[in-house]
């Protein structure tokens, strides 16, 4: 003789499904801003300089909207500033440690929509110190960003699929 048994498949189990579901991707999203903020934070330890720069994701060609910059301090001897993902958008972080006439430079991009880490990055770039401000004005990397248009609402979602 089989036993067979009945699942539930009503909406109390599929809203638990779903407050697992975000339950877990918040505990991932807490965890990768935790290891962000630490590496971010470990990087400026060593820098001179530290800027960071917000770019609207829909058109990051025109600029950052905002920025921030931190130079070491020289009673401390490190940059002291907060690393936070509270925004939207993409964020950039460029880390400078001087080398007399040059530089190195540690550039960390981060983009975020809808409060969800969407991309990240991070590469290293050398270069002659009296050009440090012209890269970060002109950075490339983020000028070759394709813009993301903004989402759909859900009403446009839903007749696009139909």
């Amino acid at each position: 003789m089989t036993e067979e048994k009945s699942e539930l498949a009503g909406p109390t189990v599929r809203n638990g499904n779903q407050n697992s579901l975000k339950k877990k991707s918040l505990e991932t999203k807490q965890t990768l801003e935790s290891m962000l903020s630490n590496e971010i934070t470990r990087l400026s330890q060593e820098a001179d300089v530290c800027i960071f720069a917000l770019y609207d994701a829909e058109c990051p060609n025109e600029g950052p909207i905002d920025f921030s910059t931190h130079e070491r301090d020289s009673n401390l001897g490190i940059v002291d500033f907060d690393v936070d993902f509270d925004f939207e958008g993409i964020g950039v972080w460029y880390i400078c440690r001087r080398y007399g006439k040059t530089y190195r430079l540690r550039h960390i991009l981060v983009q975020i929509r809808q409060g969800r880490f969407v991309k990240g990055q991070v590469e290293e770039f050398e270069g002659f110190w009296d050009e440090f401000p012209e890269f970060v004005v002109e950075d490339r990397w983020i000028k070759g960003f394709t813009p993301i248009p903004p989402p759909l609402p859900k009403l446009v979602e839903t007749a696009l699929a139909i």
